[in-house]
């Protein structure tokens, strides 16, 4: 098995495209661009360094092979991982078994200088993973009185375990947000969005590894089951924006009982059911007033409204200006 160095996150794509031969480089834009080379499988890897310390990876792909080799890191760094399709195996040689990341699990690894390992893609598995990589150098340039002792915390903190599987449900929510989010044309808009998901997530883990508070007596326990079917309740939602389905019969779609669906959303996705419903219905809305030339009515009958004063108090709400208002103001720009 092959062995390689691997100074950074940059010189990590380079030597799977120029020594492994398992990437090419497609273009580098704000967004590198790697694709799989045709020969090993299909799909594609596109990396972002924001320069402030964080690194954003978005991988899907498939083999034809087995992928595997060896690593020895040369930067001290933390990982945050986030599987929703596949597994990938790998090994820290500090560690004494093989860590496998599964789908919707998220884990946390931290490597330092001349930490070495294994890793392995797997052929044949649809691969679909979000990472976001941050240093301490994030830590440093962060303009917080407090921003110094959270490095410590986090960077100086050898009783940190190497490697772990998070149980935070919250933080899945900005990943699959990076997940789905438009990683093709590389604009400020978009790097900027993917940058607050990014911070977000880096947040989410600080504050529950570090500051987090004993849990209510209103807590439930989500399983790795019940992700996947709360994951599937807003896949059900955002399908029946028209004639949404209740909570009774989203709990019977699902297999989940009520109580659980409706306190389960609220935690991992913070909002309710009905307002993640009505938030749908207000985005596609307002695409619908950017695209298209149809009449606030016939947008309103399009999302769910029957009643245009209805929908302009709900889009007021959102938004903060009626429809047609914020339609002008746009095409003014």
């Amino acid at each position: 098995m092959e062995a390689y160095k691997f100074e950074d996150t940059e010189d990590y794509f380079n030597k799977l495209d120029k020594k492994i031969g398992l990437l090419k480089k497609v273009n580098g834009i704000n967004i590198n661009r790697y694709k799989i080379n045709d020969k090993l499988g299909k799909g594609y890897f596109k990396y972002l360094d924001f320069g402030n310390g964080i690194e954003l990876v978005m991988t899907e792909f498939e083999l034809l092979e087995d992928i595997e080799f060896e690593y020895k890191l040369m930067k001290k760094g933390f990982e945050l991982i986030y599987c929703m399709e596949g597994n990938i195996f790998c090994r820290d040689y500090n560690l004494r078994s093989d860590v496998s990341i599964n789908p919707g699990e998220t884990h946390f690894w931290r490597s330092n200088v001349n930490n070495e390992g294994w890793m392995k893609y797997p052929k044949d598995t649809n691969i679909s993973i979000v990472n976001v990589y941050f240093s301490e150098t994030f830590f440093e340039k962060l303009s917080y009185s407090g921003s110094q002792k959270v490095k410590k915390m986090i960077c100086d903190n050898n009783s940190l375990q190497i490697t772990k599987r998070l149980n935070m449900p919250a933080i899945i929510v900005p990943f699959e947000q990076i997940a789905k989010s438009s990683w093709d044309r590389g604009l400020i808009s978009e790097v900027l969005y993917l940058q607050s998901k990014a911070i977000e997530i880096i947040s989410l883990f600080v504050n529950n590894e570090f500051f987090k508070k004993k849990s209510n007596d209103n807590s439930i326990i989500i399983k790795k089951e019940d992700i996947a079917k709360l994951r599937e309740v807003k896949s059900l939602i955002s399908k029946n924006l028209l004639e949404p389905l209740s909570i009774d019969e989203l709990s019977q779609r699902v297999g989940l009982n009520t109580f659980k669906l409706k306190k389960g959303f609220k935690e991992i996705y913070k909002t309710t059911v009905f307002s993640y419903l009505r938030s749908l219905r207000m985005e596609k809305a307002r695409e619908y007033l950017l695209k298209d030339n149809d009449n606030i009515l016939e947008i309103a009958n399009n999302v769910g409204y029957s009643n245009s004063s209805h929908f302009a108090a709900a889009f007021r709400n959102k938004y903060g200006v009626n429809p047609s208002v914020y339609r002008e103001k746009v095409r003014d720009i």
